[in-house]
């Protein structure tokens, strides 16, 4: 038998349908939370980024590597659930993970924790209404850099 969607307030009907969704999420997880990757075959830091950020990071990465810098950026096609395997991964592999984000830096937190030690991490956050221009973030990875 098919079950339907519909919420029946029955605080036990409820809590297994919470349950049986977040299961099928958490199941489908990395189909639903893909990741791209861009030069991190020899990257020594990573810009972890979403959205109309990725684009100023791909900039900002040519310009480090212009002067020398190994540095990959991570495109996260999806926020939630988080890709925690992919971000880790990164982790595992550079010397330090930027995040990269127009907002006050509550994904920076998420992208922090799972990190977890493997790596340093920093913050490239802008809560202005703007995305970062590609010369902001080569700031601050010259900053990670030394």
């Amino acid at each position: 038998m098919m079950k339907k969607g519909n919420i029946d307030w029955d605080p036990n009907v409820f809590e297994g349908l919470y349950k049986r969704i977040t299961g099928k999420v958490w199941e489908n997880r990395n189909v639903i939370s893909t990741t791209q990757v861009f030069e991190m075959e020899d990257a020594e830091i990573a810009l972890i980024a979403y959205g109309s950020e990725v684009r100023p990071c791909l900039d900002a990465m040519a310009l480090a590597r212009d002067k020398g810098m190994k540095v990959g950026v991570m495109k996260l096609e999806g926020v939630w659930p988080v890709p925690e395997e992919a971000i880790r991964d990164v982790a595992k592999n550079v010397r330090a993970v930027i995040s990269v984000e127009m907002n006050i830096g509550k994904y920076a937190k998420v992208i922090e924790r799972v990190c977890g030690g493997l790596c340093e991490t920093a913050r490239a956050t802008i809560n202005r209404g703007r995305i970062h221009l590609p010369q902001e973030l080569l700031n601050v990875i010259e900053k990670v850099w030394s």
